[in-house]
């Protein structure tokens, strides 16, 4: 009797044990929804069509609402590419966030090498980028349409300061200088020291920009 006991004992440590070990699985993220065709303007050629292992070079302007140690998710303002002619196109209104896939070097926390990267690109990697960052990810769209964002270029970290990037030459026309000073400019009026506008010209745009985000965002003038 007392071993029937100590066996149903035995049974009953095992299922509980077997319950309580059972794996949690955090929930799944819930897949993208269905990627825009790239920008093309009419008139330029899209050389993908003669050659399908080329890869068109997109660049996206926008805000950034979630990080993983491979991606970045971000509100696309811009668009930019030689299917643009090199024109920033800004966003339709009401798209939602983009998730985008970042290369190998940088998911490994790589900064890529300042001299392979397209012209305008920054030396920041992805431990660099705060969720709220303005940032520019350079995107390879190869075969088949899939992307690889390779470079990143931080503009502005509202309410916080644009840190330098890891090829920067230190002196008042810094990169990082020159964003935050746009950045003062555009959150508190601060002029622009006379070495970054010394036609206005610069503030002429950052005043254009401003304007075209908020048309993308949907906010009133």
């Amino acid at each position: 009797m007392r071993h029937t006991t100590m066996i149903g004992g035995l049974v009953l440590l095992c299922l509980a044990a077997g319950s309580g070990a059972s794996p949690v699985l955090p929930p799944s993220e819930p897949p993208d929804p269905p990627r825009p065709p790239p920008v093309h303007l009419p008139g330029i050629v899209d050389m993908r069509k003669y050659n399908p292992d080329w890869s068109l070079i997109i660049s996206y302007e926008g805000q950034v609402s979630a990080l993983t140690p491979t991606t970045i998710t971000m509100k696309v303002y811009f668009t930019e590419s030689a299917l643009t002619g090199g024109r920033n196109i800004p966003e339709p209104p009401g798209r939602p966030p983009r998730r985008f896939k970042l290369s190998a070097q940088l998911a490994t926390g790589e900064v890529p090498p300042q001299n392979q990267a397209p012209g305008g690109c920054k030396g920041y990697g992805r431990d660099d980028v705060r969720v709220g960052d303005v940032i520019e990810l350079a995107v390879w769209l190869s075969r088949g349409d899939v992307e690889d964002a390779r470079y990143i270029t931080i503009f502005r970290r509202p309410g916080g300061r644009v840190p330098p990037h890891d090829y920067e030459v230190s002196d008042k026309y810094a990169w990082h200088t020159r964003m935050n000073a746009y950045q003062d400019f555009e959150e508190k009026g601060t002029p622009l020291p006379e070495h970054f506008d010394r036609t206005g010209h610069t503030t002429a745009f950052l005043q254009r920009r401003m304007a075209r985000i908020r048309e993308v965002l949907g906010e009133p003038e």
